[in-house]
């Protein structure tokens, strides 16, 4: 029992604590902050920040932020389709296209537009190398003269 006096006292007697705007703290786990981030935010120190979170919300910071994180995460994924879909925003439909169609993958890993680059410049290693053999050709050559 004194020691729940003397830590009321405490409190009392120290300087109050920082404000934290717990809607604000719900956004920034959206925006996939960790808990040092989040602390940081409002000029404090993890651990008192954790002190604080647990007394709000019952439980620890890790536990709260999952489902948080997934709305986040599930509101970057409407964002970026309502972008695409809707709005016909060809980088959106592009990255939601990689993203999300299977048949994406393998047309990425056979690399249509990098196999047209290796044949040119295949096509260019030929004629510089045709380009020495002549020149070597013309250089073998007794000049007339």
């Amino acid at each position: 029992m004194t020691d729940d006096i003397d830590n009321e006292n405490k409190r009392l007697t120290g300087r109050p604590p920082r404000p934290i705007d717990w809607e604000q703290v719900d956004y920034l786990i959206m925006a996939q902050c960790n808990q040092n981030e989040v602390a940081a935010q409002f000029d404090m120190h993890p651990s008192t920040f954790n002190v604080r979170f647990q007394e709000k919300y019952g439980v620890n910071f890790t536990h709260y932020a999952q489902s948080f994180r997934s709305k986040g995460v599930n509101s970057i994924k409407a964002k970026m389709f309502n972008r695409g879909v809707k709005e016909g925003h060809m980088p959106a439909l592009t990255k939601l296209f990689d993203t999300y169609v299977d048949e994406a993958k393998p047309h990425a890993m056979t690399g249509a537009p990098l196999d047209t680059s290796l044949d040119k410049d295949h096509e260019n290693m030929a004629l510089k190398n045709e380009i020495l053999r002549l020149k070597d050709q013309l250089a073998d050559k007794p000049q007339a003269g």
